[in-house]
C-alpha cells in the first residue's frame, strides 16, 4: 500500500507542479506551493468504466475539465470561485489562515488531478488537489496565496465515485 501511495505521489506531483510554474506571477509575495498529497481508492469496475465514472461525477459537480488524456488515464479539472465570502469556500478544503480585516478575497481556485489506472480486475482512482486564492489589500494590490489541502475534497470525490453506479455504455466492460 505504501509503495502504491509513493508511486501515485510521484506520478501526479510533476504535472501539478508544472501547472503551477506556468501560472501568472502574483503582484505581491506568495507562499510557495507544496506538492499535494495523493488520495487513492480501488474500485471493482474497469479502467474504462472508472474513466466514465470520473467524467460523470465531474460534470455533476460542475468542474471545468482543463485537460484529459484517456490513454494515460489522467484528467485535470478546476473549480473557480469568484468573489467568495470572507469565510471562503476553499477554507473547508485547505489550511488558509485568517483573512486580515484590511484584505478581501477576490477569487479562489481548486486545481484537481485525477489518475484512473488498472489494478487487478478493477481500477484505482487517485486524486490530488492544490488550492490558491487571490486577496486584495487596502492599497488595491493583489497577492496570490497557495494553500495545503486538508484532504476533504479529495476524499469526498473518491466517496462519490463509489456511491454512484458506474456509467454503463453498450459494449463497455
Amino acid at each position: 500500500m505504501a509503495m502504491r501511495y509513493q508511486l501515485a505521489s510521484a506520478m501526479m506531483a510533476a504535472p501539478l507542479l508544472a501547472a503551477f510554474t506556468g501560472a501568472t506571477q502574483p503582484q505581491a509575495a506568495a507562499q510557495a506551493p507544496q506538492a499535494p498529497a495523493v488520495h487513492t481508492q480501488s474500485y471493482g469496475y474497469s479502467q474504462a468504466l472508472g474513466w466514465r465514472q470520473v467524467m460523470s461525477v465531474l460534470g455533476r459537480r460542475q468542474l471545468y475539465i482543463s485537460t484529459s488524456d484517456q490513454q494515460r488515464g489522467l484528467i485535470q479539472a478546476e473549480l473557480a470561485i469568484v468573489a467568495p465570502p470572507r469565510s471562503g469556500t476553499i477554507r473547508d478544503w485547505a489550511d488558509c489562515g485568517a483573512v486580515g480585516l484590511t484584505e478581501r478575497p477576490v477569487s479562489q481556485l481548486a486545481d484537481l488531478t485525477f489518475s484512473i489506472q488498472p489494478f487487478g480486475s478493477g481500477a484505482t482512482i487517485s486524486v490530488a488537489a492544490q488550492f490558491s486564492e487571490v486577496r486584495e489589500g487596502p492599497d488595491g494590490a493583489a497577492r496570490t496565496l497557495h494553500y495545503t489541502s486538508k484532504g476533504v475534497l479529495e476524499d469526498d470525490m473518491l466517496l462519490r465515485f463509489s456511491q454512484t453506479s458506474p456509467v454503463l455504455v453498450a459494449g463497455a466492460r
